[in-house]
């Protein structure tokens, strides 16, 4: 650990540093990849809340000294086994993360941390907002793997209220990641617009007092989305989560080394 200032800056806030073994990968669709890994310390021993993520490091793809770090959520938890899985979308160009991931080996070793998780509870209280009617969830493939957890653990916790999930697609191979089902779930992808707005328009006159509102996508059209629901919708700070998941023509994360 404190290879870098990355590493200086995750030792300083007291994150501990892990080793994941790969242990198997799985192609899912025609951009996705499925990595399989086991870790003695990782994971809760008593498991993990839907959406819960680590930071992990990845290596140059050029075969350079640094590392670059970047954020992932788990799927296929065993908490008392140590085993999970990570799904890394495919895309060009590749980055660090989606390079690593295409050529991941049985056996290999990467180092991950764990900080600044929130984790999602669906029949919780919201401070300023009480128990939510109503979920709302934004994104595109990149936060798939946590929405669609998220969506079913409302979807189950929650069969009274309403669950609405909104994906951007950006190619036509996202739609070969299933969208989540319910009776009490409504899902659709949309296409992306050039001003960022897509998703801000499908929410846009729309009134989502009492619902509990997670976004997650490109940083333009996450940055359109946190404008409406602070200035426009004026939902409860605790109400809603918005992050921008990836930069288009630019790179996101830290490195070190």
């Amino acid at each position: 650990m404190g290879k870098g200032f990355g590493g200086t800056v995750l030792k300083a806030f007291g994150a501990k540093e892990h080793t994941l073994t790969v242990t198997g990968s799985d192609r899912l669709t025609d951009n996705m990849v499925r990595v399989h890994f086991h870790s003695d310390t990782l994971l809760n021993p008593s498991g993990e809340e839907p959406g819960n993520w680590m930071r992990a490091w990845f290596p140059d793809p050029d075969g350079g000294t640094k590392e670059y770090q970047r954020g992932y959520t788990y799927v296929n938890v065993d908490a008392p086994a140590g085993t999970f899985s990570v799904d890394f979308v495919v895309h060009e160009p590749a980055g660090p993360a989606c390079a690593w991931a295409q050529r991941a080996q049985v056996g290999e070793t990467i180092d991950a941390h764990r900080l600044g998780e929130e984790p999602f509870h669906p029949e919780a209280e919201i401070e300023g907002a009480g128990v939510p009617t109503g979920f709302l969830f934004l994104g595109d493939l990149a936060s798939y793997p946590a929405i669609h957890q998220m969506v079913l653990a409302a979807r189950d916790d929650r069969p009274d209220a309403e669950i609405v999930v909104i994906l951007e697609r950006h190619s036509p191979a996202d739609e070969q990641s299933p969208l989540p089902e319910g009776d009490n779930i409504t899902a659709r992808w949309v296409d992306p617009a050039g001003d960022g707005e897509s998703l801000y328009r499908e929410i846009t006159g729309k009134d989502w007092t009492g619902w509990y509102v997670w976004a997650a996508a490109e940083t333009t059209v996450t940055r359109h989305v946190r404008r409406f629901l602070r200035k426009e919708a004026r939902l409860p700070k605790k109400a809603a989560h918005t992050q921008a998941y990836w930069a288009r023509g630019k790179k996101m994360g830290t490195d070190r080394g």
